[in-house]
């Protein structure tokens, strides 16, 4: 019996001799191996040092540290196909930067699928959530390369059969507000101080279908009269303007005055508002000139009369 399971073991050791025998090649330091054949081994591409992985590069400066071309694509339905996800502390950036001349393109898939851009404060940490910053690159610093900045377009994806409505771009759709110029707006959009809008239209709601207790205006006249036009430089940049004060307008018309919400400060006056102050205003008017017209042809009539009474006389 013993002699075989001697034999057993013989056999055995000889297996693993010879099957190690079979194994060849040579290898480069801190490179991990591949099967460059069925019975050699060689250098890949993965490449570690200190903890750290590099794969086209002997100077990985990451935990993972990717030079060159690469993708990754998830199967069919996966939950999450690529992410790049920083450190708790808020100390850490994840950075998506694109080569000299290059581009960064985020695509999202058909079927309804989008691009997320953002971040959560999960939990009841009473933390901020995250802000989400797109920086284009800086121009060159000489005027022979046009030293013009990076542009960031937001473009809607055109409709999948012509004729088709094509998307929209939509900013703050559900709360919050928009700044232009502004890092902490107090309206639903607000332009800095001194900035100008250019367009050939701006239209306000202004159907029945918004708005209840509809009445006519009263005394318009008279709050006109007490309104004051001025000419004044702005402060920002010392441009001529005309116009009124909100501050006193605020006195005679406080509809047309919007405040800051938190300071109740008078801010700015929707000039078109005044229009129905004017539409009333002259009305108004008008129908002091019809009277005054209306008496002035009575005595025109009553001094005929009487100039020819005189003259029988």
């Amino acid at each position: 019996m013993k002699s075989h399971v001697y034999s057993l073991v013989l056999i055995f050791f000889s297996l693993v001799l010879s099957m190690t025998a079979q194994v060849s090649g040579s290898g480069t330091t801190n490179f991990i191996p591949k099967w460059t054949g069925s019975t050699s081994l060689g250098d890949s591409k993965l490449f570690q040092v200190s903890g750290k992985v590099g794969i086209g590069t002997t100077n990985p400066a990451a935990t993972v540290d990717v030079i060159g071309q690469n993708a990754t694509t998830a199967g069919a339905a996966a939950p999450m196909a690529f992410q790049v996800k920083g450190g708790t502390g808020g100390a850490g950036t994840s950075t998506l930067r694109g080569g000299s001349g290059g581009r960064i393109g985020l695509t999202a898939g058909t079927g309804g699928g989008f691009v997320l851009c953002g971040s959560t404060c999960r939990g009841a940490t009473g933390g901020v959530g995250g802000s989400l910053i797109l920086q284009p690159g800086a121009g060159g610093l000489y005027p022979c390369c046009g030293g013009r900045g990076g542009s960031i377009i937001l473009q809607p994806g055109a409709g999948g059969v012509p004729g088709l409505q094509p998307g929209d771009v939509l900013l703050a759709p559900t709360a919050g507000k928009v700044g232009i110029g502004e890092t902490n707006p107090a309206n639903t959009l607000e332009i800095k101080v001194g900035g100008t809008t250019l367009a050939d239209e701006w239209i306000t709601r202004s159907s029945r279908r918004f708005k209840t207790n509809i009445e006519p205006l009263q005394g318009s006249l008279e709050k006109i009269e007490q309104l004051q036009g001025v000419s004044y430089q702005r402060k920002t940049d010392g441009k001529q303007e005309v116009g009124v004060v909100a501050e006193d307008v605020a006195q005679i018309v406080p509809e047309v005055v919007s405040r800051d919400p938190n300071t109740y400060e008078a801010e700015g006056v929707d000039y078109s508002r005044l229009a129905a102050l004017l539409i009333e205003a002259v009305k108004s008017q008008q129908a002091q000139l019809r009277s005054q017209q209306a008496e002035m042809q009575h005595l025109k009539l009553r001094v005929e009369q009487l100039t020819s009474n005189a003259v029988r006389q």
